[in-house]
Order: structure tokens, then sequence, then C-alpha cells
């Protein structure tokens, strides 16, 4: 079978796809698990007021963080693989290794001037370096504010790992989950908790009837100390993180070293004694 410049990027991203299946299992059983309780508490002051707390009573496991870690690996390196590709088809670089050279990722133009960072892309011929350049989150390329830029979250992520846990937190609530069985619930208000007596909703008694009905409370942020990842749902910028690569910056190198064409993870992966089906490696939801 012909080798196509993009095989190394192809597996690193087909990688990176097992492990985003396996953080949905491992999500999938978390929040079957209920990690939450919810109460109905009387307003303070004698208000007519019903309020729900909720009590997260089962944090995110300290194994996603590794699992995130070696997603988020993948990913940063196909993008880096795809340097080495770019380097290499440059005749003048012909007997020169391509280790020094890494795909740069900056949420600003002052950063990139400061840490030299063109240096990781010296080599490539100048077409290429100008597309780097036009895809950095600083430019505000696709409509993202730097710091939500795809490739910024990447960096984000991978440098997290690199030093520390990931810090994940369960929070609640989201409004559509809170309703009456057959009647709205008058004056409700919705806010976000994380720890135990949170308020997350609450509303006026008067004229509430009916049986109160909450649903899926819950939903995984990444915690403080995930710089501008904070606050942001996990699983919705994850799954970001290879549609954007895909979709949004192989594509254009498509005129240079071919199409990547989008590299869904395999049915069946290496095993011991012959290919293993990939379901049968990862967590499924109970």
């Amino acid at each position: 079978m012909t080798e196509h410049l993009l095989d190394g990027c192809r597996a690193k991203l087909r990688r990176a796809y097992v492990h985003l299946w396996e953080i949905a299992g491992l999500v999938g059983r978390f929040e079957s698990d209920h990690p939450y309780e919810a109460m109905i508490l009387v307003g303070p002051n004698g208000r007519a007021e019903v309020q729900l707390t909720a009590d997260v009573v089962v944090p995110p496991a300290e194994e996603w963080g590794v699992v995130l870690g070696d997603y988020a690996h993948n990913l940063a390196s196909a993008l880096d693989q795809l340097v080495c590709v770019l380097f290499n088809l440059n005749p003048s670089n012909l007997g020169k290794d391509c280790e020094r050279t890494h795909f740069p990722i900056h949420k600003n133009i002052e950063s990139w001037r400061a840490v030299n960072a063109g240096r990781r892309i010296v080599g490539l011929a100048d077409p290429h370096q100008a597309i780097i350049q036009a895809v950095q989150p600083y430019t505000g390329v696709d409509g993202y504010p730097p710091e939500q830029n795809p490739l910024w979250q990447l960096f984000t992520l991978n440098n997290i790992d690199k030093h520390r846990r990931v810090p994940l937190l369960h929070t609640a609530v989201r409004s559509e989950f809170v309703s009456a069985v057959g009647h709205p619930l008058p004056g409700l208000r919705v806010f976000d908790g994380s720890k135990r007596g949170d308020i997350i909703a609450a509303f006026d008694a008067s004229g509430a009837e009916g049986r109160l009905r909450v649903g899926r409370i819950g939903h995984v942020v990444f915690g403080p100390g995930s710089g501008d990842l904070t606050g942001h749902e996990f699983v919705q910028v994850l799954d970001g993180l290879p549609n954007h690569i895909c979709n949004r910056v192989f594509p254009k190198f498509n005129d240079f070293v071919g199409d990547l064409a989008y590299p869904w993870p395999p049915s069946y992966i290496p095993g011991p004694d012959g290919p293993i089906p990939v379901e049968t490696v990862i967590v499924q939801p109970k």
C-alpha cells in the first residue's frame, strides 16, 4: 500500500478519537451513577418559596485526567507531525532532522514575538509558515476570541497535563431540567452551584401545583486552575478540538500535502492475540 504523507498525522488523530470514546464512556457511567442529591427546602423568613440545593457526592475520578492527557498529547502530536512533513517537503532541508520543529500556538502576537515562535517553523517554505501564522488564535480566525480558539484550548489542556492533574468540577444545574408536571414553575430562578448546599434553583410556592420533576441536573466543567478553560463544559470543549483541527487547520495545507480525510477511529485496534473491537476496550455507560 502506498504511504501517504499524512499517515502519521492520521494515526495520531485516530488514537485521539479512541481516547475521546473512552472519555465519553467515563462521563456516561459517571452521570448514570447520579453523583448528586437534590433537596427541597422552604425558603427563609417564611417566604413562600421552594429552593433546590445540590450535593455533589462523588467528584470526577482522577483517572479522567490521565485519559485527558493522552487525548491532548495525540492531538498536539498530529499538528507537530504536520510541521515535520512540511519541513521535509523543502528541498533545502535534505538530510536535516525536523526534531526541533513543532506547531506553535499563541494567544497573542506579543507572546509569539517574545519567544520567537517562528524559530519552530524555520525551514518551512514561506507559504507554509504564513498559513501556520494565519491560523493562530491571536488572529481571531474563524470568529473565535483568542482564548476560545480550539487551538488555544488544546495548548492550555496539553500544558496543564504536563505539569499537574487537570482540575475538573461537577456542577449543577440547567434550567430546562427543572419543571413541574403539567404546570410552569412561577418565578423560576436558576443558579450554578458546585459545592454542598449551593442553591441551584428557586421558585414561588404559591400556585405551584403538581409534583416537581428534576431531570439531569449536573454537568462537568473545567475547574479553577484551568486557565482560559475554567468554567467551560468539559465534553463540549473536547468534542470541538478534533473537529477544528481536521476541518479548519489541515485543509489549508491540502494543496501541499494532500487531503487528510476525516480519520474516524477504527472499528478494531491491535491486540496481543489479534484485532480487538474498540468497544471492548472502552468503558461503557451502565
